[in-house]
């Protein structure tokens, strides 16, 4: 586990080491290192106690799946693609300096439960959804009670995962939802012991950035992957996509 932590809630300053006291050791009481990480972490997520997802964290570890209350923070650019019916941008507000208060949780449900018209938004084929779904585990992102993201990852073998599909309801976009349970999804497998997450995408656009920011690295490429396996051309800002990257996030570096 990331840091040492103080019943639900870690320390770490940009370094990922442990935030400290003047004294030189964890804050005793929690109210405390609220304080210490609202001093150096203005713009943050907060998971119970304290978290700030993506990038340096001042992370909380819940042991169980618990409901995340979160502020978007980054100003990204925004433009139109294909590509933003499933991973989400954060809304006008959020890129001007605004803030929008959300309370999510995070689990797991059964793969016959997962919304198709979501995990189509981010891959266009029926069959090939269902082919992978059957050996995979889903997670949901939801909103007082309703589904607003979809993430589906298979186990590829030795330590291995693949993250299969990730997407947010159109309703829902823009507001963080997509980066939010990524992150949330990268931590799970974290805290399992997982080796390395992998996922592959296209070779240009915006989707590319929505996995770098997490650490994903490209690794290789599989050319013509988008030509053989989709009868109907997949268009992007007057391209069509046709090589696929294949990204992956490699735990070994994680001191547990």
């Amino acid at each position: 586990m990331l840091g040492k932590t103080l019943g639900q809630v870690a320390y770490f300053d940009h370094g990922l080491s442990p935030v400290r006291t003047s004294l030189g050791v964890p804050p005793r009481d929690p109210s405390q290192a609220l304080q210490k990480c609202r001093r150096n972490y203005k713009n943050s997520y907060w998971t119970n106690a304290t978290t700030r997802l993506g990038g340096n964290v001042c992370r909380t570890l819940p042991p169980s799946l618990q409901a995340m209350q979160w502020t978007p923070h980054r100003a990204w650019s925004t433009f139109s693609n294909p590509w933003k019916a499933a991973i989400d941008l954060p809304d006008h507000a959020a890129s001007q300096g605004g803030y929008r208060h959300m309370s999510l949780r995070f689990g797991e449900i059964p793969a016959s439960l997962a919304p198709m018209e979501l995990l189509l938004l981010a891959d266009p084929s029926p069959s090939k959804v269902r082919s992978y779904l059957a050996d995979s585990t889903c997670f949901a992102a939801s909103l007082d009670g309703t589904v607003v993201g979809i993430g589906v990852v298979r186990p590829i073998g030795e330590g291995a995962h693949e993250l299969m599909n990730i997407a947010v309801r159109p309703t829902r976009q823009k507001a963080g939802h997509g980066t939010a349970l990524l992150e949330w999804i990268i931590e799970h497998y974290r805290r399992l012991g997982t080796g390395r997450l992998e996922v592959g995408t296209g070779s240009f656009g915006y989707q590319l950035a929505f996995y770098q920011r997490q650490g994903f690295r490209v690794t290789r490429i599989e050319r013509d992957f988008f030509v053989e396996h989709y009868p109907e051309p997949i268009i992007e800002d007057g391209i069509r996509h046709m090589d696929m990257l294949r990204l992956t996030l490699s735990y070994s570096g994680d001191s547990g």
